[in-house]
């Protein structure tokens, strides 16, 4: 139940997707091979993932996560040994759920945020927990892991855009009712969120 105190846990697969993108880039160990091979991304495979951001940021990219801040950077730092540019990338980065978290002072989750938009959302019948006891099976489950992934990235950068289209997320709560987070200036970084009142 508490991820952290089983830590490092190592990284599977990620996967990344800029706007225009006809498909997801993907992370994995052995990525120059055939097939993702079994076991975690090496060091240097992680670091060749978060040296990947900071290229991005560099070409004016806007990294987009929803709960990069509480998660994805937490792990990306310890599992590549960049702490200090792990930080500075959090830190810039836009973490919708954190920008949300911030205003309303609770979180949400991808799916609930996709499906208020009228969006597909996350893989049917997976979930992040799966991942790695799939990864360790075979070749056929690291595939779908890896589909499930590419939808996240997909799904991520979807309410990103469809959001900021509509100025405002809405979502459905568990009780039923239609709730509104309204972002006319658009969504903002970490830092920014951080000062928010």
């Amino acid at each position: 139940t508490d991820w952290k105190q089983i830590r490092p846990l190592g990284i599977s697969c990620a996967a990344t997707i800029c706007t225009g993108d006809e498909r997801p880039t993907f992370w994995f160990h052995g990525k120059y091979g055939n097939e993702p091979l079994e076991g975690a991304m090496t060091v240097e495979e992680v670091s060749e993932l978060v040296e990947y951001l900071q290229t991005m940021e560099t070409l004016g990219y806007r990294i987009v996560t929803w709960n990069g801040l509480g998660f994805d950077f937490d792990v990306l730092a310890e599992e590549s040994n960049m702490t200090s540019q792990c930080k500075e990338l959090a830190i810039n980065h836009i973490d919708m759920m954190f920008h949300l978290f911030c205003v309303k002072g609770f979180p949400l989750g991808l799916n609930t945020s996709a499906h208020g938009l009228g969006l597909s959302g996350k893989t049917e019948g997976m979930h992040g927990d799966l991942a790695p006891i799939m990864w360790a099976k075979s070749v056929e489950d690291r595939n779908k892991v890896l589909e499930y992934v590419g939808q996240d990235a997909i799904t991520t950068l979807q309410v990103c855009e469809t959001a900021l289209q509509r100025n405002s997320l809405p979502w459905i709560s568990k009780t039923g009712r239609q709730n509104f987070f309204f972002i006319p200036d658009g969504w903002i970084t970490v830092q920014e969120a951080v000062k928010l009142p």
